[in-house]
């Protein structure tokens, strides 16, 4: 997931301990409301791609 995130171009990171969920988002202060549309468009794209390849069976980052 974080992977596909990267490649759309938003940087998040992983929280809590190893076996945790938690993305950690950090967005800057002068954040505009388009771009955290953007960014919550390429947050949406990169679950759906983690659900579709566990769904598959593959393993998903």
């Amino acid at each position: 997931m974080l992977e596909a995130a990267r490649e759309g171009g938003l940087l998040i990171g992983k929280g809590g301990g190893h076996n945790s969920s938690v993305l950690r988002i950090a967005p800057p202060l002068s954040l505009t409301v388009a771009e955290a549309e953007e960014g919550a468009e390429i947050l949406e794209a990169a679950l759906r791609t983690a659900l579709e390849t566990t769904r598959s069976g593959r393993s998903a980052s």
